[in-house]
């Protein structure tokens, strides 16, 4: 008793309203397609008990200043004032929990809400919520004036003092069993290191190349340089969808094991810190992508401390070892945290008129918020960018380049080379006009060679060319993957089966920097030291939901959580053997895949059952759920 009657009432409003506004965010990302779908229900509220005591920590301190400052004002002040100092933070919290609250259930009910409001009516609105935070602010200070009913007090109280307690043991208890983190990478930081730029093509499969046998000269660039490239001719992606596939290349991890197959999902805990774009980056290097929004974009996919400049805009980060520690510990808590911090500023840089809330997708979603078209930048774009960003760079820079004008499934290429005797596109002259953007790739990329010649920067540059996925976002056709190293060196055929997860590990080697355990993929450098009969993984099928935007049609994952992720099927490649496995009902295939340029042994090979009982070993492994 003696507790409770030394709280001000004031200071346990404050605390009470700011949880519920945590947990009313919280419940709304739980129950909405979001990265935290993914998590079991106790993980769940550990995200909430912990990102909770971030907004806490802020409101308490923020509510101590208030009322130390209102102290120190004569009564006569005081009772002039229309609301008690004290009474603001409350009463800010209490407003965006009201407004957020009305505006989640308008927009998903009706399609009505801030983000739809133009002119006048955002000038409408805004008194609106400018009027309801006044109230707030006259209610609060006349309750002041009332001392809680004794009960009440208790339960505010114990309540907030139970989740207090576990926001802290759950913080402490993650603090002292987290792994020290280290940013830099180990290496030599005094070495002078090449250039590095990833160049990929949306949908693009090896047998459409020129420089891979194909009857027309798609690829002339490209071909120019095969005599001094590290040519992998069996090169399979890990994933049917540029999200996974894009994000194993730069992690060097399977989907599998970092479950961002396609979003909603986005990399969480560890995975968020470790990829190569980090490591590059903790070693000088100045980092730029320019890819897709929404799909493969590192930041959008929460990739941490990985591109300074990412589709056309700087990311700033929070710098600093310490600081870093604690992101890296609380990553999936801070996530949320920044999430709701982002629904507040969009709908409050909006309504005061700064900036307009314009998202491509649907708030409900809950993925973060992309300010421009998806798919609304043209390849030539993206090539002019890359280039002012190299030419501006004088320490070594690592691009990564995704052209995106061969993604399925019309093609409209700026010369019509291969397409000109058709007079339009459809279903049946598709191939000429796909070749035709196949051509117009390699024109830009093309462009990017003369430019580093142009500066004296192409041989001391890494060039690795690839794609994402096959045409149809199969994973059983092969890629290309290219490695152009300085002077030519490490020039050869690869005739085994590798994988897009296999880059990372090695421009790693060749860098001489170690290749850190997390990465699952290998080195490709030692051709003669790579297993035939490696197993490579890839997801095969994933369940999707397309939906209308107000810019793009895009697509989200159904059932993205436990147990299979979204995912349908799964594949599993031994050499050129190929085994698929059905969620849905265990039922399995087992074909080769064409064109394999060394096939291995029959009798060698797994038969259908053992391939399947791998795929399920491996996906039991990783918590997915298998019979």
């Amino acid at each position: 008793m003696q507790i409770t009657g030394r709280i001000s009432p004031s200071f346990l409003r404050t605390v009470s309203i700011i949880y519920s506004y945590v947990f009313m965010e919280w419940l709304f990302f739980v129950t909405k397609p979001s990265y935290l779908n993914r998590f079991g229900f106790l993980e769940q509220v550990e995200v909430f008990l912990v990102s909770s005591l971030y907004f806490v920590s802020i409101g308490v301190f923020a509510y101590a200043v208030l009322a130390l400052i209102q102290r120190a004002f004569p009564v006569k002040v005081l009772k002039k004032m229309p609301f008690n100092l004290n009474v603001i933070v409350a009463a800010v919290f209490a407003t965006t929990l009201t407004v957020l609250f009305i505006d989640n259930f308008t927009y998903t009910i009706f399609k009505i809400g801030i983000i739809r409001t133009q002119s006048y009516q955002v000038a409408m609105y805004g008194l609106a919520v400018l009027g309801l935070l006044y109230w707030y602010l006259r209610e609060f200070t006349l309750r002041d004036k009332v001392e809680l009913n004794g009960w009440a007090k208790k339960m505010l109280v114990y309540v907030s003092s139970v989740i207090l307690l576990a926001s802290l043991l759950l913080s402490g208890w993650r603090f002292n069993t987290s792994d020290t983190f280290s940013i830099v990478a180990s290496g030599d930081h005094n070495r002078a290191y090449p250039n590095i730029l990833f160049f990929a093509t949306d949908g693009l499969e090896a047998d459409k190349l020129s420089m891979y046998g194909y009857h027309r000269e798609t690829t002339p660039n490209l071909s120019r340089l095969t005599d001094r490239g590290l040519i992998a001719n069996a090169a399979l992606s890990n994933a049917g969808r540029t999200t996974g596939s894009t994000t194993s290349m730069l992690t060097g991890k399977l989907p599998t094991t970092t479950k961002v197959l396609f979003p909603p999902h986005v990399l969480v805990g560890n995975d968020s810190y470790e990829h190569l774009p980090g490591v590059l980056r903790s070693l000088g290097y100045r980092t730029f992508q320019e890819t897709v929004r929404y799909y493969g974009d590192s930041p959008d996919l929460n990739m941490r401390n990985s591109f300074q400049v990412a589709n056309r805009r700087a990311i700033a980060e929070p710098q600093g070892q310490y600081t870093q520690q604690l992101l890296y510990i609380f990553a999936t808590s801070m996530l949320l945290v920044e999430r709701l911090k982002q629904r507040f500023e969009d709908r409050f840089f909006h309504l005061t008129g700064i900036t307009k809330m314009v998202a491509p997708y649907d708030a409900v979603n809950n993925q973060p918020v992309v300010k421009v078209k998806v798919y609304g930048i043209t390849d030539e774009a993206r090539v002019e960018r890359a280039i002012e960003f190299m030419n501006e760079s004088d320490a070594p820079f690592f691009i990564h380049i995704h052209l995106m004008e061969s993604h399925c499934c019309r093609y409209e290429p700026k010369e019509r080379i291969f397409s000109k005797k058709h007079k339009a596109f459809n279903k049946e002259n598709s191939g000429d006009f796909f070749d035709d953007v196949i051509w117009e790739s390699d024109r830009q990329f093309g462009k990017i060679i003369d430019e580093l010649k142009k500066s004296e920067k192409f041989e001391n540059t890494i060039i690795v060319y690839s794609s994402d996925h096959s045409e149809g976002w199969r994973t059983d056709r092969r890629l290309p993957l290219i490695f152009l190293f300085p002077n030519g060196q490490h020039k050869g055929q690869i005739e085994k089966t590798v994988q897009l997860a296999d880059v990372a590990p090695t421009l790693l080697e060749y860098l001489k920097l170690d290749i850190p355990k997390w990465m699952e993929g290998v080195s490709l450098l030692n051709n003669e030291k790579l297993d035939p009969m490696r197993p490579i993984y890839s997801i095969n099928g994933i369940k999707r939901d397309k939906f209308a935007t107000m810019f793009d049609d895009l697509s989200k994952l159904v059932g993205e959580g436990p147990p299979h992720y979204g995912m349908k099927r799964m594949g599993l490649t031994i050499c050129q053997r190929r085994y698929v496995l059905n969620l849905n009902n265990g039922t399995g295939e087992m074909y080769d895949i064409p064109h394999h340029p060394r096939p291995c042994d029959e009798s060698k090979l797994p038969d259908l059952k053992t391939g399947l009982a791998m795929i399920s070993k491996h996906l039991n492994e990783r918590a997915f759920v298998i019979p």
